[in-house]
């Protein structure tokens, strides 16, 4: 009785525990066992295909899971005599089967066998790595395998963030996430390991903790204190991970001493990084540091020193974080900054090449969000958001050449996929400013509320081309040359409140219709810009003749297919809704003869206002 009275209270538990009823939907389930899964891939514990692709919604084999184990413990391979009728010496993964058997992580079948090739069950890995961290005996005061196994595992937190259950099918996803607790729980007294998983795992991985010290060993168990002391002791292919916290930078400015390193926070924001030097940068990553990559921090209560990172090293790579003071990038080459969030601050170019700024967000900077002069070449900017809503700034894109130290200030630019908008209190002078640009394309932009869309300020510019850009209520021109350009090419733009210095054969003149003007610049379902633009190849011929695939799909990862739209790709309506109005198809594309005039301001319109406004555009001739 008492044996069945066990049995229905752990049951009540599991089915209690978020492990089994998540609020979470499917898709964020995925998107974080993907997470997990880059995460292991990063640390080496899990590999990726042929191809480098992680796979992570193809099931596991049973010898798939014991690889895995065998490298996280970082047990022997050596050569084993096989124990088991299905597993020839020949296997791949004999070796590894044998290593686990050996040491009890996992068992074979009564008749013999291990059953390699079968995917392994939620309960079966769960129960292996409860093995491993020495938590049997709780195991059997829960009730024993699977129930047992599975609620000491959420008791520990193995389980932690998943949404699996007593008998599914383990994805590679999924097992990176079970993984990825398993690595940071302290193991019992009776576990056959010392320490946790992440130290016996990944020897080259470094542990940082508001409540370390310096002097510690940076492992998980004894951390380092700062990021001064991670930046400057770790050595070539190393990286150091920070705990959530504060960590208050007194020292003068962190300077990195090698190369292909890594220091990112555990959890995106997580580790807030605050420096009192007011030297000329926080952060200074001289050229002899290749391959330095600064992931998730939050560095937004920065405000001294000129700039947050001043770099000159190859291959830097800024992912992730949150700041709130300029980053200098000055003679390098092979640099992404991707997916941060930038407060009041930009990005500063010089005499740089191979730039890939990617995936941000820039909100209100204090004067350009990305600024670059002086000879930058193969510079990729793309499904970015520049937004201004507070103050007064001359331009989100300011390529500048007025102290003439160059022939140009870029060449061989690409500038796609974007949203340049500015709303409330903002006020924006250009969306883009040119000074002597050379061989650039600007394409499926969205360009609101600037009093100029695009400007070209000096004579020197040349062979630009536009394509599929939304322009939408700008005071002045979408696009001006207050000197003249040579080998302008544009056309299948779209112009909203808009209007272009030059006759566009396949352009509209249109309400854009965006999701949302303040907050959201996807075109809907019956805007004009569907399907209507012009395709654009998908390689970019650099200043060095190098050929760059670009990545054409937009900032929500869609690919635009074989018509593109113009402006942002996505249509983000449910197909079956139905919109406001339909535009008629028989609608003239503009040609124009002089200035193009509204009768009146409008934006969106409903469909029985649409046949009595058919003649609202004119065209003043002479103008």
């Amino acid at each position: 009785m008492k044996r069945l009275l066990s049995y229905i209270l752990i049951t009540l538990n599991l089915l209690c525990m978020p492990v089994w009823a998540s609020n979470t939907t499917e898709n964020n389930f995925q998107e974080k066992c993907t997470q997990a899964a880059q995460e292991l891939f990063e640390l080496g514990i899990i590999r990726g295909d042929e191809n480098g692709n992680l796979r992570t919604n193809d099931y596991l084999t049973r010898a798939e899971f014991s690889a895995v184990l065998a490298r996280v413990l970082k047990l022997s391979s050596d050569k084993f005599t096989t124990e088991f009728t299905d597993v020839s010496e020949n296997h791949w993964a004999n070796n590894y089967i044998n290593v686990i058997e050996t040491n009890g992580y996992m068992k074979g079948y009564p008749d013999g066998t291990f059953r390699p090739n079968a995917n392994i069950l939620f309960e079966e890995a769960v129960s292996a790595l409860v093995r491993i961290l020495g938590y049997d005996k709780s195991v059997e005061k829960n009730g024993g395998y699977p129930w047992g196994t599975l609620l000491t595992a959420a008791e520990i937190g193995i389980t932690h963030k998943t949404d699996i259950s007593k008998g599914e099918l383990l994805t590679r996803g999924m097992l990176s996430q079970i993984i990825l607790n398993a690595l940071y729980i302290s193991p019992s007294g009776a576990a056959d390991i010392e320490g946790v998983l992440i130290d016996i795992a990944c020897p080259n991985v470094f542990f940082v903790s508001p409540d370390g010290s310096d002097e510690n060993e940076g492992s998980y168990i004894k951390p380092w204190k700062t990021f001064k002391k991670a930046a400057e002791t770790l050595k070539t292919g190393q990286t150091a991970i920070f705990e959530d916290g504060k960590y208050n930078e007194t020292q003068s400015s962190v300077i990195f001493k090698t190369e292909n390193i890594t220091l990112k926070s555990r959890n995106q924001f997580g580790a807030v990084i605050i420096f009192s030097s007011e030297e000329d940068a926080n952060i200074i990553i001289p050229s002899e540091s290749k391959g330095v990559s600064i992931k998730n921090f939050d560095f937004s209560k920065n405000t001294k020193g000129s700039a947050l990172i001043k770099n000159e090293g190859t291959g830097l790579r800024i992912l992730g974080n949150k700041i709130a003071n300029n980053i200098r990038i000055t003679d390098c080459e092979q640099v992404v900054v991707e997916r941060n969030l930038f407060e009041g601050a930009g990005i500063i170019l010089g005499n740089s090449k191979e730039v890939f700024v990617a995936g941000n967000e820039f909100e209100n900077p204090v004067t350009y969000s990305l600024y670059a002069d002086n000879t930058n070449t193969d510079l990729m900017i793309y499904n970015n958001i520049f937004l201004n809503d507070s103050h007064k700034t001359e331009a989100a894109i300011f390529m500048d050449n007025r102290k003439k130290q160059s022939e140009f200030s870029v060449s061989h630019c690409a500038i796609w996929n974007n949203v340049i908008a500015c709303k409330g209190e903002g006020e924006l002078e250009n969306g883009i400013l040119f000074g002597s640009v050379k061989n650039s394309k600007i394409f499926n932009n969205v360009v609101c509320g600037a009093e100029t869309g695009i400007a070209f300020y000096d004579s020197q510019s040349e062979n630009i081309v536009l394509r599929n850009n939304i322009f939408a209520k700008t005071e002045g021109d979408a696009y001006a040359f207050y000197q003249g350009i040579r080998g302008f090419d544009s056309d299948y733009n779209l112009f909203d409140d808009a209007f272009p210095e030059t006759k566009e054969n396949n352009s509209y003149f249109d309400v854009a219709e965006f999701i949302n003007d303040e907050k959201d610049w996807h075109i809907t379902s019956d805007s004009r810009a569907m399907h209507t633009g012009e395709v654009v190849l998908d390689k970019f011929k650099g200043y060095s003749g190098k050929v760059f695939d670009l990545d054409l799909s937009d900032r929500d990862g869609v690919f635009p297919g074989d018509q593109p739209n113009i402006g942002a790709f996505q249509n983000v309506l449910d197909p079956s809704e139905k919109t406001i109005f339909t535009v008629p198809s028989d609608m003239e594309r503009f040609e124009p003869k002089g200035k193009v005039l509204l009768e009146e301001n409008f934006n969106r319109i409903s469909k029985e206002d649409w046949e009595e406004r058919m003649g609202v555009w004119r065209v003043e001739a002479g103008v």
